[in-house]
């Protein structure tokens, strides 16, 4: 499908290659051992991503910074949550999983 071909190369998760981000909408997977680790999306990536980077965003990516781990990234922009959930299943080569956080995560309410 064509917009799938969004997708920023994968790049080391560090503050040189977050320069390069851009302060648009749109969606991330930091990965861990070419393993999606963490998904999230955001109204600024750059920001967003920058943000995990410093250890003041997803516990999760906080410990593995400090446990010594090496991520690495990719980003998409988007135009719709619905294309963003699109891409999302694609890059994880997984359909059947649908909402991948609990049905009732107030993040998981866009703005229309």
């Amino acid at each position: 499908m064509e917009h799938f071909k969004l997708w920023s190369k994968l790049q080391p998760f560090d503050e040189n290659s977050l320069l390069r981000v851009p302060e648009k909408e749109g969606i991330y997977i930091i990965h861990h051992n070419n393993k999606p680790y963490y998904i999230g999306c955001s109204a600024t990536l750059g920001s967003r991503l920058r943000t995990h980077l410093r250890k003041r965003g997803s516990r999760k990516v906080k410990e593995g910074i400090e446990a010594g781990w090496q991520f690495t990234f990719t980003y998409a922009e988007i135009l719709s949550y619905q294309q963003a959930e699109a891409i999302f299943q694609d890059a994880i080569g997984e359909v059947a999983l649908g909402n991948m956080r609990r049905e009732t995560d107030p993040a998981d309410r866009w703005k229309n």
